[in-house]
């Protein structure tokens, strides 16, 4: 089929600002778009959770492992290290309040002081948001 010239009748036309796409030859793969992985990692740490779909599309873009990801990100993800490490009040926190259990209401009264004040601590220290915090350590 002979070609034609553009203007001529069935001939293709551009619209003004458009650009030619290249052809894909068979086999070809398509290029892939760039990828921000400094804003995909900010915006992981703004979800403070590692599990959130920011973490996830984050850590898969960086084609690291989760420990790898965590190490190379620390400045960033800065509060996951100490979200996953239990610390020395949470374990305080959570032996005073497994302790509660079968105590009289006067032993209660003291103890429970303790335990307030403990677990709010180990919350402050943990990074987490309370719902999270009960959660992981029931």
């Amino acid at each position: 089929m002979p070609r034609r010239a553009r203007g001529e009748p069935g001939g293709l036309e551009l619209l003004p600002g458009a650009r030619r796409q290249p052809r894909q030859h068979a086999g070809e793969e398509e290029p892939k778009p760039e990828v921000d992985l400094y804003a995909l990692v900010k915006q992981c740490a703004a979800t403070q959770n590692l599990e959130s779909d920011e973490c996830v599309i984050a850590l898969e873009q960086s084609g690291l492992s989760l420990d790898e990801f965590k190490a190379k990100f620390a400045a960033k993800l800065g509060y996951l290290a100490k979200k996953d490490q239990m610390t020395a009040m949470m374990k305080t926190c959570l032996e005073l309040k497994a302790s509660l259990n079968g105590k009289s209401a006067e032993d209660l009264h003291d103890l429970v002081e303790k335990v307030n004040y403990a677990c709010r601590k180990a919350l402050v220290d943990s990074h987490m948001k309370a719902a999270e915090f009960w959660t992981k350590y029931r």
